[in-house]
């Protein structure tokens, strides 16, 4: 599967729910349909948010491919690089609040996608993010 779209919120939500379509097809669980979604969700999402922070706009190319034990996701796009160095989200932000609307913003993102894949890797090739992970079925 592959999908090129624009760095916007209203543009992810809908390749999230045009991927959620195609992902029944392919005869994964509930469960894997939703985990495959829910990271590419935050990744996506890290990209609108990160990679293309003003409103400049800019392209997002998505690939997704299944073999018998996993799906794999590429997701490359031209926006501001990441910083050098390991990948965010090894760990959950401390949290020391006892209200909810105290909850810090962010951190959690990162957790969730390295929790949910394995083969999580980031390069920039030129003038090009490469965020690539797998995700296991069974």
């Amino acid at each position: 599967m592959h999908l090129d779209l624009e760095a916007s919120p209203d543009a992810v939500r809908a390749a999230l729910l045009d991927i959620g379509d195609r992902l029944k097809t392919w005869g994964l669980s509930k469960g894997q349909q939703t985990d495959t979604q829910i990271v590419l969700a935050e990744a996506l999402n890290n990209v609108v948010e990160h990679a293309y922070p003003t409103d400049a706009g800019g392209r997002i190319r998505v690939e997704i491919s299944r073999s018998e034990h996993h799906v794999d996701c590429a997701i490359r796009d031209s926006g501001t690089p990441m910083s050098e160095g390991p990948l965010p989200g090894a760990a959950l932000p401390a949290i020391a609040v006892t209200a909810v609307q105290d909850l810090p913003e962010g951190g959690f993102g990162w957790v969730l996608i390295r929790q949910l894949t394995t083969g999580l890797r980031y390069c920039r090739v030129e003038d090009e993010n490469r965020l690539t992970m797998r995700l296991r079925l069974g």
